[in-house]
């Protein structure tokens, strides 16, 4: 089957690359007006001048897809909230000015996951001054006590003084880039805040995010009277209300190396179930007169109240969104292609949010659809097992194994991890997962009108505590788990034209696919191959780690040097992601040194003794840890280095005042804390 001779196909890839364009390339917003009237304008006349002559031209269909190219870029502008004149970042004063205080008014959005030092928000700006602002920023309170249950609640309003901070950026190579991820949920500032300096003020105005929350919450609230455990009472929250907020770290991370961390997450599996559930359901509504029309609309008032009671969260969104559209393909009995339907629901949703095309939910949830539909019947064809039990489990395998190939290179890309027992996982967890959900369903309800009876309350906290101990046991088992696998976006792109390839080699057995299976173990070995001259060359790191110092020498081996223990400086991050990000396989860990030859560049470290009086030694870079009391103007004068580095061992005071001293020496000076790891390149 060509995909691509399907006009909505067409049209949604289109739009795909004009969003793809519009967010790498600056586009003004009215020339983006311009090229979207310009094109419509003309693929009006190519279609007119077709009708015409009474045949098909290719001049309607290629100006059709550049108009919708152009459609995405537009798209991507009028989405920007930077364009309006009323956001917040054309009022406040500049972040980068410490003193810089605004009083403002904003309105909490949504409750995020806190961590150990901050309850953290998105929230909108009202006002700032006497003008009314809009536009979304990342709140940050700081903590007064242990307690995981956030302070703030959906819709309420508060008033401060204070002053918008940039976000920091990636400040070490192969760590996640915070900033990009809020960038792209349109959050550019963040601010830090005391409880103390908040201000409630009274609000009357109560959205559907709030009323949803409060619903939650109440829920939440009644089903904790109960004798539910901390963990069961979580997943609960989770597979039926959306709420993840309770699941513990330990828990999310044991979930998460079995390979079963969907489950969790309100998606298209859950939205699914829930679906056939409905379907199954109202049957009985066929029978009387406009009953299938009845049961649509009933079908599709559930859908979306159930999402708007989680929250309407993206990855809910989209799984309602493709089943909605399924949903009513099936109830008019109309033929439909599932790749169409697919298409309507991804177009619908690039067009009103196209940057989540850059969300890795989105992106895993429809690479796995388009698996299971397209490599799930080849698999099925090899077994046709007769005992229903069988057949159940043989179904699970294949879906699983589809997904799986679907998923996998966007899995190894961004979580750099693949469990092996995932098959295992889910042929467990899965056949009593629709049950699962359905019990909790039916709790939440006798829950919230207190009729809940204790041994339900038991033997639902049974169930979930042995599928938690299940789960435990799956990632406990280290030898099936393969972590820090480095994958680039090369090797992305190439693994799914692999798998395309191998698709249409195996359906249609033609030689050109096979051809290209070829072609992309040659492309797959020759990006192999620049990353590994990429890594060979020689370089020196200083990373950023707040109150410690480790340094990288990459030559004919990688030396990490640290003033941390060998087991400590192991288990870090900072050198995890490294790992992965280099593609090291093997490492060594040695001790801080005073001096670092480089090819030929030279390196003195001065730390908390202040010793760098070294006699016929001119050194290119110099590097500052542990806070040493020196003259730096002295120091400059002494060795007249090309730089001066300060790591995150420094107490904040000093650094400002080595910034301000080496501004004045016109000396370049990096810190680590802002400006991220610096990185020494060299020639052996």
């Amino acid at each position: 089957m060509r995909l691509l001779n399907f006009t909505i196909i067409k049209l949604t890839v289109a739009i795909l690359v004009g969003i793809l364009l519009g967010y790498y390339v600056s586009i003004p917003l009215p020339l983006s007006y311009v090229m979207v009237g310009i094109t419509l304008l003309i693929a009006y006349l190519s279609y007119r001048r077709a009708q015409q002559r009474f045949k098909q031209e290719i001049w309607f269909g290629l100006t059709s897809v550049i108009s919708m190219i152009c459609i995405g870029v537009l798209t991507v502008n009028l989405h920007n909230p930077k364009q309006s004149t009323t956001h917040y970042s054309h009022r406040f004063k500049k972040p980068e000015i410490p003193s810089a205080l605004n009083t403002i008014s904003f309105r909490v959005d949504e409750v995020l996951r806190s961590n150990s030092y901050y309850e953290t928000y998105y929230v909108t700006i009202n006002t700032i001054g006497a003008h009314k602002t809009t536009g979304k920023v990342l709140l940050k309170l700081k903590k007064t006590s242990t307690s995981m249950s956030p302070s703030l609640h959906v819709d309420a309003t508060y008033i401060a003084r204070t002053a918008f901070q940039s976000i920091r950026p990636v400040l070490n190579p192969g760590a996640f880039d915070y900033k990009t991820y809020l960038e792209r949920q349109y959050v550019y500032h963040q601010l830090i805040l005391d409880k103390s300096a908040l201000f409630s003020v009274s609000n009357n105005i109560t959205s559907i995010y709030g009323l949803a929350y409060q619903l939650r919450q109440y829920l939440i609230s009644k089903l904790q009277t109960f004798s539910f455990s901390k963990d069961s009472l979580a997943i609960i929250s989770a597979l039926c209300l959306g709420e993840r907020q309770n699941i513990s770290k330990t828990l999310q991370n044991t979930y998460t190396d079995a390979g079963v961390i969907h489950i969790l997450a309100l998606s298209g599996l859950h939205i699914g179930i829930l679906l056939l559930f409905l379907n199954r359901l109202l049957r009985p509504l066929e029978r009387i007169k406009h009953g299938r029309r009845l049961k649509i609309s009933l079908i599709l008032l559930i859908l979306w109240g159930f999402g708007m009671v989680t929250g309407l969260s993206a990855s809910v969104v989209r799984s309602i969104t493709m089943f909605s559209i399924l949903a009513i393909a099936m109830q008019l009995k109309r033929p439909t292609n599932t790749y169409n339907t697919l298409a309507i629901s991804i177009f619908i949703l690039l067009l009103c949010k196209p940057l989540l095309v850059f969300d890795v939910g989105f992106q895993l949830s429809y690479c796995a659809v388009i698996a299971i539909i397209s490599i799930t019947p080849l698999l099925a064809r090899l077994w046709h097992p007769r005992h229903w039990l069988v057949q159940l489990y043989w179904r699970i395998f294949t879906v699983s194994c589809a997904a799986q190939i679907g998923i996998l290179p966007i899995s190894l890309y961004y979580f750099h991890q693949f469990s092996g027992l995932f098959l295992l996982s889910n042929l467990v967890i899965l056949p009593c997962l629709g049950g699962i959900i359905g019990a909790g369903f039916i709790i939440i309800v006798l829950g919230s009108i207190d009729m809940l009876p204790h041994s339900l309350v038991t033997l639902f906290d049974t169930v979930i505590l042995a599928m938690n101990a299940f789960v435990h046991w799956v990632a406990q088992q280290d030898i099936f788990l393969f972590k820090a696998i480095s994958f680039q976006l090369s090797a992305l792109f190439i693994s799914y034209v692999l798998i395309v390839s191998c698709y249409k080699f195996w359906t249609t057995a033609l030689y050109k696919y096979f051809k290209f299976i070829l072609y992309g173990c040659i492309a797959m070995s020759f990006a192999f191959c620049v990353t590994a001259y990429t890594r060979s060359k020689h370089k020196f790191i200083v990373f950023h780690k707040p109150k410690h110092s480790i340094l990288a020498h990459i030559a004919h081996s990688t030396v990490f040097y640290s003033d941390l223990k060998p087991d400590t400086l192991k288990a870090q991050a900072t050198v995890t992601n490294f790992k992965v990000k280099a593609h090291l396989k093997t490492y060594k860990q040695d001790t801080l040194h005073s001096i670092y030859s480089l090819g030929e560049k030279q390196l003195l470290i001065v730390d908390h003794l202040g010793l760098y009086n070294v006699q016929s030694f001119k050194p290119d870079y110099i590097l500052l840890r542990e806070s040493p009391k020196l003259n730096l103007e002295r120091l400059i004068s002494h060795h007249r280095p090309l730089y001066i580095i300060a790591d995150g061992s420094n107490y904040t005071s000093f650094i400002k005042r080595w910034k301000l001293v080496c501004s004045k020496r016109d000396i370049p000076f990096h810190y680590t804390g802002t400006d991220g790891a610096f990185e020494i390149n060299y020639q052996n």
